[in-house]
C-alpha cells in the first residue's frame, strides 16, 4: 500500500514536470528601451536616432496576432516596414508613414544584450541559439536565432529573437512575437 503511493506520488512529480514549460532565460521583450508589447504603448512607432544612426521599429499587425520590434541602421528594413527614410525612400512619400527624430534610450535589450556586443558576449548572456546561420548575398553576417514554439495550430505561440553578427559584432536586433501560428 505505502508503495502504491510512493510510485503514485513519484508518477505524479515526472508528469508534472513533463508538463511544466518554463520561460527560456533568453526571452526577453524590451529593445532600445521600449518593450515589443508595452501596454499603453501599443501603438506602431519608427524612432531616428542620428547620433547613432540607429532605428527602432515596433509594429503591431492589424489583429494583433503578430507583434515585432527592430533595432537596426539598415534603411531598406526600415522602408520595408513603411517608414519614411529621407534620402532613401522615393520622394512621394504617400503610404510611409514617419519617423519620430529623438535619441533612442539605449542600444541594448532588457536582457543586457548591447550593440557592438561579440557573438561569444551574447552566448555568454543567453546561452547558445536554437540556430546559428550565415546570411547575406556574400554570408558576411552571422544570424543567431533563438525560438520557442508552445502550443499548437490556433493556440500556438511563437517567439523568435535574431541577432545579427557583421565581424563578430552585433549590428541589428529583431525580436518577433505570433499568436495563433505555427
Amino acid at each position: 500500500m505505502i508503495e502504491d503511493v510512493m510510485i503514485a506520488l513519484a508518477l505524479s512529480a515526472v508528469i508534472g514536470l513533463a508538463s511544466h514549460t518554463s520561460t527560456p532565460g533568453w526571452l526577453d521583450n524590451k529593445v532600445a528601451g521600449y518593450v515589443m508589447d508595452g501596454g499603453s504603448e501599443d501603438s506602431n512607432i519608427g524612432v531616428y536616432d542620428k547620433r547613432s544612426g540607429f532605428f527602432m521599429i515596433r509594429d503591431f499587425e492589424c489583429d494583433g496576432a503578430i507583434k515585432s520590434i527592430l533595432l537596426t541602421r539598415d534603411r531598406k528594413l526600415v522602408a520595408d516596414q513603411g517608414f519614411y527614410v529621407p534620402g532613401f525612400s522615393p520622394n512621394d512619400r504617400r503610404g510611409y508613414s514617419k519617423l519620430i527624430e529623438k535619441p533612442l534610450r539605449s542600444l541594448e535589450t532588457g536582457k543586457g544584450v548591447k550593440i557592438g556586443d561579440s557573438q561569444a558576449d551574447v552566448r555568454r548572456r543567453l546561452g547558445f541559439p536554437t540556430e546559428a546561420k550565415h546570411t547575406g548575398a556574400r554570408k558576411q553576417f552571422v544570424d543567431y536565432e533563438y525560438r520557442l514554439h508552445v502550443g499548437k495550430g490556433d493556440d500556438a505561440e511563437v517567439d523568435e529573437q535574431r541577432y545579427t553578427f557583421k565581424a563578430n559584432k552585433l549590428i541589428q536586433i529583431d525580436f518577433e512575437h505570433g499568436s495563433g501560428r505555427e
